[in-house]
């Protein structure tokens, strides 16, 4: 896909004139690859190479040694417990280093130009530490082993699901499955549900393009842009899109005959969007694939379908609140999916972290 420039004064990003770049890559280490015994290959690790290699981005590892007897701690006696947490810090910090010497030495980091860094903080809240890390370092992408997630309502919550609503970096949750290259990957753009029709497509989907062009771009990879809809009440059927998108309608029955009209007319406005999004990229509209359902299924069913190895798509900072009240797709999609999701954060939004976290860093370079 080309970038394009703009056709349409009220159709194109107002505000997001944002050009993503991968320079600085911050890969966030899970406490199982610091412990002895750790896996010798790693999805996260195989992941942070490979963009290393195609990009010569520079990677700084990122660990939070943490004590995990939580309160329980408070009942130790403090000096014994101030020497366990050395003992603790030192070993994971001797087993950071290692890791990164590891990395430089790999047969799959294949370049001689990347630098490899690493951080080591005692922290209690790991979800706050690695936000401070991102505040601090200001990483174009940061890496993250995902985990599995059980999505209840948007009240749980756990370090991705905070990244997610708080991180001003954009987050790649890598999945388990280990794989040589991103061969395809999936674009999530345009909002659904009822919005006016000049919000269908906003300034974080015009990002989201331009994202998955880049990754696209880097690994040669076919890129699947999905927009998703869900149909109004009482109303299952894709009928009334058919005569816009060409698919095969299912009967009418003639008591849906003013659902039908209500569904050709906002097939026509998303329509019309679609094709002013799609001209402004220079492709073609029907490369942007119109699925009914709520957009977690959609997407999760079309990366299923086209053996993805990645879905871009954009995530909004959130509050618990704003959670518990709204549609939270970007969990629900991390919930559901089996490859790795990488969300676009709203370039204006400001980090709100505290200070004060236990550093020890230490650098490592090729040169």
């Amino acid at each position: 896909m080309k970038q394009g420039k703009a056709v349409a004064q009220d159709r194109t990003p107002k505000s997001s004139q944002y050009m993503p770049e991968i320079e600085r890559v911050l890969v966030v280490i899970s406490p199982d690859l610091v412990q002895p015994g750790s896996p010798e290959k790693s999805p996260l690790l195989t992941r942070a190479l490979l963009l290393a290699s195609e990009t010569g981005c520079d990677l700084e590892l990122f660990h939070v040694c943490y004590d995990e007897a939580g309160p329980a701690s408070r009942f130790r006696d403090e000096d014994e417990l101030q020497l366990q947490q050395k003992k603790l810090f030192d070993l994971e910090k001797k087993q950071m280093t290692k890791l990164a010497e590891n990395m430089l030495m790999s047969e799959n980091l294949r370049r001689e130009d990347v630098n490899v860094t690493h951080d080591t903080r005692w922290e209690s809240q790991r979800s706050a530490a690695i936000l401070q890390k991102i505040a601090d370092f200001q990483p174009d992408l940061v890496i993250k082993q995902s985990r599995d997630h059980n999505y209840l309502l948007g009240i749980a919550s756990n370090t991705d699901w905070e990244l997610i609503r708080q991180s001003t970096a954009h987050l790649w949750f890598v999945a388990e499955k280990q794989f040589d290259s991103v061969d395809g990957l999936v674009a999530a753009v345009g909002t659904n549900g009822d919005v006016d029709v000049d919000e269908i497509f906003g300034d974080a989907d015009y990002d989201v393009l331009r994202m998955a062009n880049l990754i696209g771009g880097i690994f040669k990879a076919h890129i699947v842009p999905v927009h998703a809809f869900q149909t109004p009440a009482g109303w299952g059927t894709y009928a009334a899109y058919a005569p816009v998108f060409g698919a095969d309608s299912n009967p009418i029955e003639a008591g849906f005959l003013d659902t039908k009209q209500q569904l050709q007319q906002a097939a026509k406005d998303h329509g019309e969007h679609i094709e002013a999004f799609a001209k402004y990229f220079q492709i073609e509209p029907s490369s942007i694939r119109l699925a009914l359902g709520h957009p977690s299924d959609v997407i999760a069913a079309t990366a299923s379908e086209e053996n993805a190895q990645l879905i871009v798509m954009a995530a909004r900072n959130l509050s618990r609140w704003e959670r518990f009240r709204e549609t939270t797709t970007a969990e629900k999609v991390l919930s559901k999916t089996l490859c790795d999701v990488l969300f676009v954060k709203d370039q204006a939004i400001s980090a709100d972290t505290d200070d004060g976290a236990q550093r020890a860093t230490t650098s490592i370079h090729t040169n």
